[in-house]
């Protein structure tokens, strides 16, 4: 970090995250539908991750905009474990809402309670939950390292 860039800034970085983070998930939504309904596409599964890599990048941006510089080490797993919290929190309030709304079998399929059990379904939380701090971790600081570049060819 140099000497006149600014504390690593945590509700900043969540709120910038969340921001780029939702808007992600409703224009995916969005997409995913109007496909669906009008050209009768379907989007593969993992098109999920996109809002988070959208989420991580902005928030790096912002935080070289605000006058942040490098974020290292201890800062930089808890800048990953904040945006995966934030991430997972908010999906998992989404799908809550939406099965009470709609119920189970509209939200999950009708077949999900009897395909997935709870061990199964932990480990699929565990394996999005590491795969998200992983690649916020390594993406964040490079996303970083990316934006103060720019910045400096720019002055």
């Amino acid at each position: 970090m140099t000497s006149d860039a600014k504390p690593f800034d945590a509700p900043a970085l969540i709120k910038d995250f969340l921001t780029a983070y939702v808007f992600g998930v409703i224009g995916i939504y969005a997409l995913s539908w109007a496909l669906a309904a009008f050209f009768q596409i379907e989007l593969p599964g993992g098109v999920g991750v996109v809002p988070f890599v959208i989420g991580v990048q902005l928030a790096a941006q912002k935080h070289v905009n605000r006058g942040g510089g490098e974020v290292k080490g201890a800062a930089a797993w808890r800048a990953a474990f904040l945006m995966t919290l934030a991430a997972v929190a908010l999906s998992f309030v989404l799908i809550g809402a939406l099965i009470a709304v709609l119920g189970v079998d509209a939200v999950l399929g009708p077949d999900f309670m009897e395909l997935v059990s709870p061990q199964i379904f932990g480990v699929m939380l565990l394996f999005v939950l590491a795969f998200y701090l992983l690649m916020a971790r390594l993406g964040f600081p490079w996303l970083v390292r990316s934006a103060l570049k720019v910045a400096a060819l720019r002055k």
